[in-house]
Protein backbone atom coordinates (compact mmCIF):
# COMPACT_ATOMS: atom_id res chain seq x y z
CA UNK A 1 0.00 0.00 0.00
CA UNK A 2 1.87 2.86 -0.98
CA UNK A 3 0.44 6.72 0.16
CA UNK A 4 0.42 9.79 -1.50
CA UNK A 5 2.61 13.06 0.07
CA UNK A 6 -0.69 14.75 -0.02
CA UNK A 7 -2.81 12.24 1.95
CA UNK A 8 -0.33 11.46 4.51
CA UNK A 9 1.05 15.12 4.86
CA UNK A 10 -0.85 15.89 8.03
CA UNK A 11 0.81 13.23 9.99
CA UNK A 12 4.18 14.78 9.47
CA UNK A 13 6.51 17.54 11.05
CA UNK A 14 8.19 18.63 7.81
CA UNK A 15 11.41 20.05 9.41
CA UNK A 16 13.46 22.40 6.48
CA UNK A 17 11.23 20.95 3.56
CA UNK A 18 9.88 22.86 0.83
CA UNK A 19 6.16 22.05 1.94
CA UNK A 20 3.85 24.95 2.20
CA UNK A 21 2.91 26.24 5.57
CA UNK A 22 -0.62 24.27 5.43
CA UNK A 23 0.91 20.83 4.93
CA UNK A 24 3.22 20.90 7.91
CA UNK A 25 1.80 18.93 11.23
CA UNK A 26 2.39 20.68 14.53
CA UNK A 27 5.04 18.73 17.41
CA UNK A 28 2.94 15.70 18.70
CA UNK A 29 0.03 16.26 16.46
CA UNK A 30 -1.05 13.53 14.45
CA UNK A 31 2.10 12.04 14.93
CA UNK A 32 3.08 8.53 14.36
CA UNK A 33 2.75 6.10 17.42
CA UNK A 34 4.31 2.94 18.29
CA UNK A 35 1.93 0.21 20.19
CA UNK A 36 3.18 -1.95 21.98
CA UNK A 37 7.49 -1.91 21.99
CA UNK A 38 9.46 -4.62 22.77
CA UNK A 39 13.41 -5.35 22.13
CA UNK A 40 15.34 -8.03 24.08
CA UNK A 41 18.16 -10.55 23.45
CA UNK A 42 18.39 -14.44 23.73
CA UNK A 43 20.29 -15.55 27.04
CA UNK A 44 23.84 -17.33 25.80
CA UNK A 45 22.56 -16.73 21.95
CA UNK A 46 23.74 -14.56 19.24
CA UNK A 47 19.85 -13.56 18.60
CA UNK A 48 17.97 -10.29 19.24
CA UNK A 49 14.25 -9.73 18.74
CA UNK A 50 12.02 -6.75 18.13
CA UNK A 51 8.66 -5.84 17.51
CA UNK A 52 5.99 -2.91 17.67
CA UNK A 53 2.47 -1.99 15.55
CA UNK A 54 3.02 1.34 14.51
CA UNK A 55 -0.01 3.66 14.00
CA UNK A 56 -0.10 6.36 11.46
CA UNK A 57 -2.94 8.28 10.28
CA UNK A 58 -6.05 5.63 10.75
CA UNK A 59 -3.65 2.44 9.53
CA UNK A 60 -1.93 0.23 11.90
CA UNK A 61 1.52 -2.06 10.74
CA UNK A 62 2.71 -4.43 12.21
CA UNK A 63 6.82 -4.81 12.39
CA UNK A 64 8.94 -7.21 13.89
CA UNK A 65 12.42 -8.69 12.95
CA UNK A 66 15.60 -10.42 14.63
CA UNK A 67 18.91 -9.60 14.49
CA UNK A 68 22.03 -10.83 15.34
CA UNK A 69 24.25 -9.77 18.89
CA UNK A 70 25.59 -11.70 21.57
CA UNK A 71 22.92 -10.80 24.73
CA UNK A 72 22.64 -7.27 23.91
CA UNK A 73 20.28 -5.56 21.65
CA UNK A 74 22.99 -4.08 19.12
CA UNK A 75 22.39 -2.76 16.24
CA UNK A 76 19.32 -4.02 13.44
CA UNK A 77 19.89 -2.59 10.00
CA UNK A 78 16.77 -1.14 8.30
CA UNK A 79 14.38 -3.82 7.96
CA UNK A 80 11.22 -4.54 6.19
CA UNK A 81 7.96 -4.42 7.79
CA UNK A 82 5.99 -7.28 6.24
CA UNK A 83 3.10 -6.94 4.11
CA UNK A 84 3.23 -2.58 4.57
CA UNK A 85 5.30 0.24 3.04
CA UNK A 86 6.91 0.36 6.18
CA UNK A 87 11.10 -0.21 7.72
CA UNK A 88 12.66 0.16 10.75
CA UNK A 89 16.34 -0.13 12.21
CA UNK A 90 17.22 0.22 16.11
CA UNK A 91 21.05 1.34 16.77
CA UNK A 92 22.94 0.85 20.20
CA UNK A 93 25.11 3.54 20.87
CA UNK A 94 28.03 2.89 22.43
CA UNK A 95 27.72 5.18 25.36
CA UNK A 96 23.91 3.72 26.15
CA UNK A 97 20.94 4.06 24.82
CA UNK A 98 19.53 3.25 20.92
CA UNK A 99 18.21 5.44 18.29
CA UNK A 100 15.07 3.58 16.90
CA UNK A 101 14.22 4.76 13.20
CA UNK A 102 11.15 4.17 11.11
CA UNK A 103 10.38 4.85 7.50
CA UNK A 104 7.59 4.72 5.87
CA UNK A 105 7.38 4.81 1.37
CA UNK A 106 5.39 7.49 0.86
CA UNK A 107 5.41 6.86 -3.26
CA UNK A 108 7.57 4.42 -5.44
CA UNK A 109 10.81 5.31 -4.00
CA UNK A 110 10.06 8.28 -1.69
CA UNK A 111 10.35 8.15 2.08
CA UNK A 112 9.76 9.87 5.15
CA UNK A 113 11.54 8.84 8.29
CA UNK A 114 10.67 9.58 12.51
CA UNK A 115 13.08 8.84 14.68
CA UNK A 116 12.95 8.44 18.50
CA UNK A 117 16.16 8.68 21.33
CA UNK A 118 16.06 5.87 23.91
CA UNK A 119 17.96 6.85 26.95
CA UNK A 120 20.61 4.69 28.15
CA UNK A 121 18.45 3.90 32.02
CA UNK A 122 16.04 2.46 29.45
CA UNK A 123 18.22 -0.14 28.43
CA UNK A 124 18.73 -2.76 31.24
CA UNK A 125 19.50 -5.97 31.94
CA UNK A 126 17.39 -8.72 33.02
CA UNK A 127 17.92 -12.42 33.36
CA UNK A 128 20.92 -12.04 35.60
CA UNK A 129 20.67 -15.61 37.34
CA UNK A 130 23.38 -17.99 37.18
CA UNK A 131 24.27 -20.06 34.67
CA UNK A 132 21.03 -18.74 32.32
CA UNK A 133 23.06 -15.23 31.43
CA UNK A 134 22.42 -11.91 31.44
CA UNK A 135 20.55 -9.99 28.64
CA UNK A 136 19.53 -6.74 27.51
CA UNK A 137 16.21 -5.73 26.98
CA UNK A 138 14.22 -2.61 26.46
CA UNK A 139 12.50 -1.74 29.63
CA UNK A 140 10.81 1.77 28.65
CA UNK A 141 7.62 3.05 27.78
CA UNK A 142 5.58 0.40 25.32
CA UNK A 143 3.58 3.26 23.60
CA UNK A 144 6.03 6.32 21.90
CA UNK A 145 4.87 9.24 19.87
CA UNK A 146 7.35 9.74 17.06
CA UNK A 147 7.07 13.82 16.74
CA UNK A 148 10.03 14.00 14.65
CA UNK A 149 8.95 13.07 11.09
CA UNK A 150 10.64 14.45 7.80
CA UNK A 151 9.62 14.37 4.42
CA UNK A 152 11.50 13.43 1.04
CA UNK A 153 14.85 10.98 1.98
Amino acid sequence: MKFSSASIAPFFLALGTALPAAEKAEVGKDAWKILGLEASAEPHGSITHFGFDIEIGAEVFTCSATGESYQTLGVLPRTHCADSPVDFAWESRPVGGALLTVWLEVSAGSWSHATHDIHADLITWANEQVPTGKIQVYSGPKDLTLDVVVLGE
